[in-house]
């Protein structure tokens, strides 16, 4: 027979002291445990919310280039914010008006090696519209328009031939984006300024703020108002038939007959013609278009085509450069620079002139041709629509 004894039990209240703290640091290492899951969760998730926004961000900017050039294919890796993104535009082959964007999301960059690395996609299908892509304006400057002098601006209608005698009116409209203090200013000189249309400001401006003229206008007082929305300006793309023309440099007597088609150049220059040497001539058989990557810099220069019809010819401008249009040069057609300073001194415009910032030193007459409104590629009309949106990861 075994009797136990109280003292036998001494080490009841150890084991039960270790159990409990075996107890507690299990429940320690699962809350730790479960704090670690937590906060790698939260982060994967904020992960994941950063990269899908920079998805959606990709596809918008796929939807802006659309707009202004329906070619548009995408882009490499661009870092944005935190991350970066990278856009793939196709046309699917059922349809050439649809666009397909397939915009990836990537944070905190492309390298599948980084830390927290993590992706989302978004697919849309969108359609191209391009509708009327023509200009209603004798001259707009993108961000300012500043005449110091005298101009003269009213319009015509090159379907019903030249310009004069009944075939003038008063719609020779002039307009910027801008919505800054005096960004349309017409400061004038010497006489009386005449405008024969509207002095439009930016959208959503105070015209009065925006439109100063000191001096003496007519008609006065002139029409001020805005815009209902901002123009968008394309921005110019060299055809791949365009013909090499390099850097043209004309002088008095010279004449350049050319074909219709598309013209390439590197510069655009004339030498001062004086005495009774004829002005340098540049004359279109057909509809041209020079594309000029460089500065344009003329004095005495006359450019037209066939019956002096301004839809005929059109100058676009590459990139930021100095454009000179001055001593009584004489243009028949558009002046397109989006992204230059077009300087107007003693010369006449008929057609249009349109650029990021215009000026007029001295005079200048533009006879805006009211066929440009529905011919041309300069304005951008074109809209781009979301027909589908998904996430396919």
């Amino acid at each position: 027979m075994i009797i136990l004894k109280l003292s036998d039990n001494k080490g009841i209240a150890l084991i039960t002291f270790y159990l409990a703290i075996s107890l507690l640091v299990t429940l320690g290492i699962g809350f730790v445990m479960m704090g670690i899951y937590e906060s790698r969760f939260t982060e994967r998730f904020r992960n994941s919310k950063i990269a899908f926004n920079l998805a959606e961000a990709g596809a918008d900017v796929a939807i802006v280039a659309l707009r202004s050039n329906p070619s548009y294919t995408g882009v490499g890796f661009t870092t944005l914010g935190e991350g970066g993104y990278t856009v793939s535009v196709t046309t699917p082959v059922a349809n050439p008006n649809w666009r397909r964007i397939d915009a990836i999301g990537y944070y905190p960059d492309n390298n599948t090696g980084s830390y927290g690395y993590t992706q989302r996609e978004v697919e849309l299908y969108v359609q191209v519209s391009p509708s009327n892509s023509g200009s209603r304006w004798s001259m707009f400057g993108n961000s300012e328009i500043d005449i110091n002098g005298t101009i003269y601006v009213d319009s015509f209608d090159s379907r019903n031939g030249r310009y004069g005698g009944s075939n003038v009116s008063a719609n020779g409209d002039i307009g910027t984006n801008s919505t800054g203090d005096a960004d349309l200013k017409l400061n004038v000189t010497g006489q009386t300024a005449t405008v024969y249309g509207d002095l439009v400001a930016g959208k959503g401006a105070n015209p009065d703020t925006v439109i100063s003229i000191n001096g003496s206008i007519t008609p006065s007082p002139p029409t001020k108002t805005t815009l209902n929305e901002n123009v968008t300006l394309i921005t110019p793309q060299v055809p791949p038939d365009a013909v090499n023309l390099g850097n043209l440099e004309m002088q008095g007597g010279q004449t350049l007959n050319l074909d219709a088609g598309n013209y390439f150049l590197t510069k655009l220059t004339t030498r001062n013609s004086l005495g009774n040497i004829p002005p340098p001539q540049i004359y279109a058989t057909g509809k041209i278009t020079l594309y000029v990557d460089g500065d344009i810099d003329v004095k005495r220069l006359y450019i037209y085509g066939q019956n002096t019809d301004p839809t005929k010819v059109t100058i676009k401008v590459i990139g930021d450069h100095d454009v000179k249009i001055e001593n009584e040069s004489h243009i028949h057609g558009v002046v397109y620079a989006p992204n230059s300073e077009v300087k107007l001194k003693q010369s006449t415009v008929w057609g249009a002139v349109i650029g990021d910032e215009i000026k007029v030193d001295g005079s200048a007459t533009i006879h805006y041709d009211e066929a440009l409104s529905t011919s041309g590629d300069y304005i951008s009309g074109t809209t781009v629509d979301v027909l589908s949106w998904r996430e396919p990861n």
